[in-house]
């Protein structure tokens, strides 16, 4: 199975956007380097969050169904899983360029909301996969789908952030086979 989280953040507490104190109507191309640092750090920041949480749940229940069996149980193989998953990939922010921003009219409140939507696919995705599944019922989850439209719109409009928001989860389990 495959989880590859390419992102970046901080983690500042304020009453701007991520909790840092960037303030959310500001335009990712007129952000000064360290909004942009900061940004990048709570970025990710969220998408650690995701990945090392439900995300890596959600792949070892996936697991624990398919190789459910009179030997070892669903439970026994997610537990074993989540303890043996390694920490995702973090993408450094200090090498964060001013320049790769240009001509990006996205709103800090934007790539928030495009977050936020994030979050909640994942977790929706992570709420409906338990050890009560069998194996049939793991061809009707949906993971295609985890990456919201407005993300894939920041991408396309600030392409160094749509390679810093890259998230991607496959729960096929017979990916690795």
């Amino acid at each position: 199975m495959t989880l590859l989280v390419l992102s970046l953040s901080l983690a500042a507490c304020s009453d701007g956007a991520f909790g840092t104190n960037v303030p959310p109507e500001t335009v990712l191309d007129e952000a000064t380097p360290e909004n942009l640092s900061d940004l990048c750090v709570a970025i990710s920041n969220e998408l650690l969050s995701l990945a090392a949480g439900p995300v890596t749940r959600t792949i070892c229940t996936v697991a624990g169904v398919a190789v459910d069996s009179e030997l070892v149980s669903c439970r026994e193989v997610r537990s074993e899983c989540i303890e043996q998953a390694e920490a995702p990939e973090v993408t450094s922010c200090g090498s964060i360029s001013q320049d790769a921003f240009d001509a990006c009219d996205t709103t800090v409140a934007e790539v928030e909301s495009c977050v936020n939507q994030l979050r909640s696919n994942v977790r929706a995705l992570e709420d409906q996969v338990s050890c009560s599944l069998d194996r049939a019922d793991l061809e009707d989850l949906d993971a295609d789908n985890l990456f919201p439209e407005q993300c894939t719109e920041i991408g396309i409009e600030c392409p160094a952030l749509g390679m810093l928001l890259n998230f991607e989860v496959d729960l096929d389990p017979d990916a690795g086979e």
